[in-house]
């Protein structure tokens, strides 16, 4: 059950309930009432108030293809100026971009766990770091493909950096901003 709305308000019953609201807007109505009708049938059959736990985590839009194309077409061009593959290139950009979860994992289990965690894509980037006792402590990378359209925008303004000082042509930082999907990151 999961939608996306806007904070309107909150306000404090006699006794002391915190009610808080939420607008829902546009094609996210559809999924609101979807929820509003199966929180409203486990009240019935339950024939009484049901508790949920409630998550509210900020809302950013998932980057587009747009925005990916352009960032694999400034690979291309970087990766034939600096002499490496854009594949290479892109994992560097992935580990220089420093999203990573630190895990610890069985030594004897670490190369399937990695051999799976980097089955999930090119930029899936597993480091070992170090081992203590039974244990090795590995960095997981992400590759694009989960980035919301805020860290997409960085990643490709890290990309277009590069690329600006080796002489290549680049869209404007505006022409990146209108890119479907992409946010200019608020620093």
């Amino acid at each position: 059950m999961k939608f996306v709305g806007e904070y309107k308000a909150h306000l404090f019953s006699q006794n002391g309930d915190l009610t808080v609201s939420f607008a829902v807007k546009g094609g996210e109505k559809a999924k609101a009432m979807e929820t509003i009708a199966k929180l409203e049938k486990a009240r019935l059959d339950a024939q009484k108030p049901v508790k949920y736990e409630i998550t509210i985590k900020r809302y950013y839009p998932k980057r587009s293809i747009n925005a990916n194309n352009y960032c694999w077409q400034l690979l291309s061009q970087l990766s034939k100026k600096l002499g490496v593959t854009k594949e290479d290139l892109y994992r560097k950009y992935i580990l220089d971009f420093g999203l990573f979860d630190e895990v610890k994992v069985r030594t004897e289990a670490v190369e399937s766990f990695i051999r799976i965690w980097q089955s999930n894509g090119l930029g899936w980037i597993a480091e070992k770091v170090d081992t203590i006792g039974n244990d090795t402590v590995l960095w997981l990378y992400p590759g694009s493909s989960t980035f919301d359209s805020k860290t997409m925008h960085d990643f490709i303004l890290a990309i277009v950096n590069d690329c600006k000082l080796e002489g290549i042509e680049t869209r404007t930082p505006e022409e990146i901003a209108q890119m479907e999907g992409i946010r200019e990151s608020k620093r």
